[in-house]
């Protein structure tokens, strides 16, 4: 294959650079090297690549295709969003760490319980005295607040 990819309507197919840089890519992630930056410059380092490493431009050049982008990180799931499901899990490890700090009898538990637990009452109230006073000065014009001026 040639140093760019062929593309052939909606497949794509890599160029060699370009698989052997996802491949020597997964090992750095696997290694907790997540940042593409790192990655060109471990790939200068590296002397798995001619001339000097795949270069950041290399890869803007690459990526202005979404397929490629596509193909690159289909190897990736640490690159994929969290799903509903996942943050649910999530939700529910976190709750269960609140009730363990809580039957443990952990300060913090109680604090961040209760600023979860009553934030929304707390902000519904706070509507509801913001919404009285707008009305009190809409209504008035804010006149209430001064005092009548005395006579002389």
């Amino acid at each position: 294959m040639s140093m760019d990819s062929e593309s052939t309507g909606w497949i794509y197919e890599p160029s060699d650079l370009q698989e052997r840089f996802r491949l020597f890519v997964r090992d750095l992630v696997d290694d907790g090297v997540y940042l593409k930056k790192d990655w060109f410059k471990r790939s200068r380092k590296s002397g798995q690549f001619e001339r000097s490493g795949v270069r950041i431009s290399d890869w803007n050049r690459w990526s202005r295709d979404a397929r490629f982008v596509a193909w690159f990180f289909e190897e990736f799931p640490e690159a994929s969003p969290l799903s509903k499901e996942e943050y649910a899990l999530l939700d529910s490890l976190w709750a269960s760490g609140v009730v363990e700090g809580m039957r443990g009898g952990e300060e913090w538990s109680y604090r961040l319980y209760a600023g979860v637990r009553f934030k929304g009452d707390r902000r519904a109230g706070d509507e509801e005295e913001t919404a009285e006073l707008r009305s009190y000065l809409n209504d008035t014009g804010g006149s209430r607040w001064r005092s009548p001026a005395a006579e002389a």
